[in-house]
């Protein structure tokens, strides 16, 4: 776990495949292998390990939350929903209203989707993904003061997000607001100069 914290992905499945061969049977293990796996783009192995735990212990948030996006990755939103679902009897954590607004958002059901992710935001404020798929769902609807202010709400938890600041860019320059659409421009830029959108704009 303090392997994971630190970002050292491959040390840690060997730590975890090294607790599996003491204790086959350690749910807890095959969940954050599964999620080791998972972040690695090993997805039928990652899958196999939370199915595996989840035979052990159905009821595991991390291990039904982790293998709903995992499907969600796989283009499986019918098996997704049904672990999401699954994980909000137990649990109201904000991580399975996000996956549930992503099966929707997929499926087009945009106004389904902004109640779970207002929902989510409630619970948490420190949901960058949330304020991002908002952003998205009001940007597409047309929806510019609301879509910007998603985008804000986002770059307000993740300043370094130059997708985000080039998508507030395009909003402003929409509305005309040159000046505000060249910050944007800029920042996107900066922090990461070989996108080429942000100087195209420019």
């Amino acid at each position: 776990l303090a392997l994971v914290r630190m970002d050292k992905l491959v040390e840690a499945e060997s730590a975890f495949r090294s607790a599996l061969a003491h204790a086959p049977h350690l749910s807890e293990a095959m969940t954050e292998l599964g999620i080791v796996l998972f972040r690695r783009g090993c997805l039928d192995e990652a899958q196999r390990n939370l199915e595996e735990s989840l035979a052990t212990n159905p009821q595991s948030i991390p291990a039904l939350t982790n293998l709903g996006f995992l499907l969600i990755e796989k283009n499986n939103f019918v098996q997704a929903e049904i672990h999401f679902r699954e994980a909000l009897q137990h649990s109201h954590d904000p991580q399975i209203l996000l996956g549930l607004a992503r099966i929707e958002i997929a499926q087009a059901h945009h106004e389904v989707a902004t109640q779970f992710l207002q929902e989510a935001i409630q619970s948490s404020h420190d949901l960058h993904g949330a304020h991002l798929l908002l952003a998205q769902i009001f940007h597409g609807a047309g929806d510019f003061e609301q879509a910007a202010a998603a985008y804000e709400a986002a770059l307000a938890l993740h300043s370094d997000d130059a997708q985000a600041h080039f998508q507030l860019g395009m909003i402003r320059l929409q509305q005309n607001q040159l000046e505000e659409a060249s910050d944007a421009f800029f920042a996107a830029a900066y922090i990461n100069p070989t996108l080429a959108a942000p100087h195209l704009e420019l």
